[in-house]
């Protein structure tokens, strides 16, 4: 299990930074099923991926929509900043930035069948239930601190 941290301890080594949203329509999230990777086969979680060098965490997750789903995000304003967390993973310690979009029309998904094998709409309640990647619940918590879905 990861640990979250809002500070930063003292002997965080971070490899990388994440960026990742909550991608809301109609009060369902957006998930993605992965493929066989490091991460996980056959389990969900919402869109996002590592920062890369010398990008800023909102620009990558602007990036890591449109390369995991094919969404163009006109609107840059509707991202909203929750917050940033330190991780501790059992493989590395990395920094979280953690976002949440509201959109007013469902897009068009078009996921890369290497990385993700479906995409799904899920009601907000209903997130726990699925089998998620680690970490995403503890995320959930912090996007959604008034829900209590057990974790």
């Amino acid at each position: 299990m990861s640990d979250f941290f809002s500070t930063k301890p003292d002997d965080f080594d971070e490899r990388i930074g994440v960026s990742t949203c909550f991608l809301e329509h109609e009060g369902k999230l957006l998930v993605l099923k992965y493929a066989q990777n490091a991460i996980g086969k056959d389990l969900w979680a919402i869109p996002g991926g590592k920062l890369e060098k010398g990008e800023s965490p909102k620009a990558a997750l602007i990036r890591e929509l449109q390369e995991e789903t094919q969404i163009s995000l006109a609107d840059r304003d509707s991202i909203e900043m929750i917050q940033h967390v330190y991780v501790r993973h059992k493989i590395y310690d990395y920094t979280l930035y953690l976002y949440r979009i509201t959109l007013e029309k469902r897009p068009e998904i078009l996921i890369d069948p290497a990385e993700h094998t479906e995409f799904n709409w899920v009601d907000i309640e209903n997130f726990s239930t699925l089998p998620l990647i680690e970490g995403q619940l503890e995320a959930f918590h912090l996007a959604y601190p008034s829900l209590k879905i057990s974790t």
